[in-house]
């Protein structure tokens, strides 16, 4: 399974974290991502439910369709592609390019303690980006991280739907010909991987059942990426291990 390339002078079978310093990134940049990262822990079990398919058995009992139909239950290649679950704090395109240095020293605070947040809710979405989605509590901490990044690079948020974390990325087109989006929640549903308490919060947990229920993370890193074409080749361009005090 290869998730979104990191430059970085490890062998392959490395873990995919580790120190920024062994990264080689472009020195300066006109166009990053800034991505809140969950602990390792929580981005494994996630990672677990992100690769669940819905079963196209369920839609095949029908004798009087072809091949053909069937074969339209099948999700483009472009469906369901690998990636780490993320929030993403910030999709900045800048005219002049700056350092790599100064987005990890001046852009993102200073000594950013890590964070808990909480997930408040699994939702279907209209865009490729944000098919199947937890919506996150918005918290102070969170508002606040956005506003110092935005206002340290003089640009204005334009971060859909913050804060949320992707679980899956669907086609518009498997979606008008399959409602693929649909059947990948339904799915969570139907093995019943997604509860609300009686407060109304959502918990997931992995396929399984071995887990708790997942109902937030400690956020741990930010992560500098490069988001150019295919979502599995996105590169990982630097990493900000937040403080752990």
């Amino acid at each position: 399974m290869n998730y979104p390339k990191e430059k970085t002078n490890y062998p392959d079978n490395e873990p995919m974290r580790f120190s920024s310093s062994f990264f080689f990134p472009p020195s300066n940049l006109a166009r990053f991502n800034l991505w809140i990262m969950p602990s390792r822990n929580t981005a494994d079990e996630l990672k677990q439910i992100m690769s669940i398919r819905p079963n196209n058995n369920n839609n095949n009992n029908n004798n009087n369709k072809d091949d053909d139909h069937n074969k339209l239950l099948d999700p483009s290649p472009t469906s369901y592609p690998l990636f780490e679950p993320h929030i993403t704090l910030a999709s900045i395109h800048l005219e002049t390019p700056i350092p790599l240095s100064t987005i990890r020293t001046s852009v993102v605070p200073p000594h950013q303690p890590a964070f808990p947040v909480e997930f408040g809710s699994v939702h279907v979405g209209d865009h490729y980006f944000r098919s199947v989605y937890i919506a996150v509590v918005l918290d102070e901490t969170l508002k606040e991280l956005r506003r110092a990044v935005h206002e340290a690079l003089g640009v204005r948020s334009t971060t859909p739907c913050y804060p949320h974390m992707s679980l899956v990325y669907i086609t518009d087109e498997d979606q008008e010909r399959g409602r693929e989006r649909e059947r990948y929640f339904d799915e969570l549903r139907r093995r019943e991987l997604i509860s609300y308490d009686d407060g109304g919060s959502v918990g997931l947990r992995t396929p399984d059942l071995k887990s708790g229920w997942l109902k937030g993370s400690m956020m741990t890193e930010i992560w500098i990426t490069k988001c150019v074409g295919p979502v599995e080749t996105w590169e990982v361009l630097d990493k900000i291990i937040l403080s752990q005090s």
